[in-house]
C-alpha cells in the first residue's frame, strides 16, 4: 500500500485495539523524514499523545501511561526536551481541538497554517458537526478531506489519513487478526462506521485490528488489510506485532491461516453484496 500526495487513506478498526498508536507512530516517522505533519486528536489530550510518541521512540523501555503519571520526573523532562529537538518534535503538530472546533473547516485553516503535508484525522466519527446527522456530517467531512488533499491554487495538496471507527454490524469481522484475514476483503468494504461517502471517495482502504492482551503477554499480534487501493492490488495484508504498554509496532511474519473459515460477518439493513457506487458503503 502507498500514500503520497494527494492520497486520502482510510483506516477502520476497532476501539481500544491500537489505532491511534499506530497513526501516531506513523506520523512520527513521517515527521522524522522532514515533512510537516498535523496530528488532529478529538479522541486524546495532547500530554497524552506526547507521553505515547516518547514511550514508541523508546523502543518499549517505559510504558506511555508511566510517562504520563510523572510529569515533573527529572527523567520525563529530559526526554521530553529531547523530543523537542528533534526532526519528529520540530515536524509533527499536535491539535486536540474541543467543541465547536471539531469541524472541517478549522481542521482545513489549521493544516494550512502549519503548512502540513501529511494529516492524520483522529478519529472521523469525532470530528464532525453535531448539528447534522452523523451519516450528513461525514459525508460534508469527506468531501472536506478531499478536496485537503487535492493540489490547486495556493495550496500544494497532502496526504490524508483518516482513522474511523467499526460499523456495529462489522464487529465480527474486527474480533481478532485471524477473522480479518479469514472474512473476503469484499466483505470489508464498508465496515467504517457511518463512512460511505469518506470510503468511497478514497484513494486507499485498510482495515485493522489487533488481538486482545494476554496477561504476562506486552506484545499481541496485529494485522493491516487492504481493502480499496486505486492503482495497486487489493487484498494484500501486513503484520505486526502491537507492545501496547509502549504504544509502540514491530513487523512481524504472519502465521499461517487454517483452511477453516468463520462464518462471514453479517451485512446491515437487508443490504446485498455486489452493489455499486458509493451505496455499497454505507452501512
Amino acid at each position: 500500500a502507498h500514500m503520497g500526495p494527494e492520497s486520502l487513506a482510510v483506516l477502520v478498526g476497532p476501539t481500544g485495539r491500537g489505532k491511534t498508536a499506530l497513526a501516531l507512530q506513523v506520523a512520527a516517522a513521517v515527521a522524522e523524514s522532514g515533512v510537516r505533519v498535523l496530528y488532529a486528536s478529538a479522541e486524546l489530550p495532547a500530554d497524552e499523545l506526547v507521553a505515547r510518541v516518547i514511550a514508541c521512540r523508546a523502543g518499549g523501555s517505559i510504558p506511555w501511561r508511566a510517562i504520563l503519571a510523572a510529569p515533573g520526573d527529572e527523567h520525563v523532562k529530559t526526554a521530553a526536551e529531547n523530543l523537542a529537538a528533534t526532526d519528529v518534535g520540530k515536524n509533527l503538530m499536535l491539535w486536540t481541538p474541543m467543541g465547536r472546533e471539531r469541524n472541517h473547516e478549522t481542521l482545513a485553516a489549521v493544516a494550512r497554517q502549519a503548512e502540513a503535508r501529511f494529516i492524520v484525522v483522529d478519529y472521523v466519527q469525532r470530528f464532525v458537526d453535531d448539528s447534522d446527522d452523523k451519516r450528513t456530517a461525514v459525508a460534508k467531512m469527506s468531501g472536506a478531506l478531499r478536496d485537503l488533499s487535492r493540489k490547486r491554487q495556493g495550496w500544494p495538496g497532502a496526504a490524508v489519513l483518516a482513522l474511523s471507527s467499526v460499523a456495529r454490524g462489522r464487529y465480527e469481522a474486527f474480533a481478532t487478526v485471524d477473522a480479518l484475514r479469514k472474512t473476503p476483503v469484499d466483505e470489508l468494504e464498508g465496515s467504517g462506521k457511518e463512512c460511505g461517502e469518506l470510503e468511497f471517495d478514497a484513494t486507499l482502504l485498510l482495515a485493522y485490528t489487533a488481538d486482545r492482551g494476554e496477561e504476562g503477554r506486552a506484545e499481541r499480534p496485529a494485522c493491516i488489510r487492504v481493502v480499496k487501493q486505486r492503482g495497486g492490488i487489493d487484498g494484500a495484508e501486513v503484520g505486526f506485532g502491537f507492545h501496547a504498554p509502549a504504544g509502540r509496532f514491530t513487523p512481524r511474519k504472519l502465521e499461517k491461516l487454517s483452511e477453516a473459515s468463520p462464518k462471514p460477518p453479517k451485512l446491515q439493513g437487508g443490504q446485498q453484496r455486489g452493489e455499486q457506487g458509493a451505496d455499497r458503503y454505507n452501512k
